[in-house]
């Protein structure tokens, strides 16, 4: 599927897919996790079926934004 976006996207603009399974999204989603939420207010919609609800984040969870990233930088150094 992703291969599929981008290749059909290539004619247009340079891009990158990043294919997710909706049931993975709506937890991202539910825990305020900030590419989801980024994902949820700024991307641009190719398609929808219609029948697949997603959350409506709420905010950013930063607490767990911070843990995420301290953990990196962790396995980083």
């Amino acid at each position: 599927m992703q291969d599929k976006i981008e290749n059909t996207c290539q004619h247009f603009i340079p891009v990158t897919a990043i294919v997710v399974d909706t049931t993975q999204l709506n937890n991202w989603l539910n825990e305020g996790q900030r590419f989801a939420c980024t994902v949820m207010k700024i991307a641009v919609l190719l398609h929808d079926c219609t029948n697949i609800p997603l959350v409506i984040p709420n905010a950013i969870n930063e607490e767990a934004d911070k843990k995420a990233i301290s953990i990196l930088h962790t396995r980083h150094q």
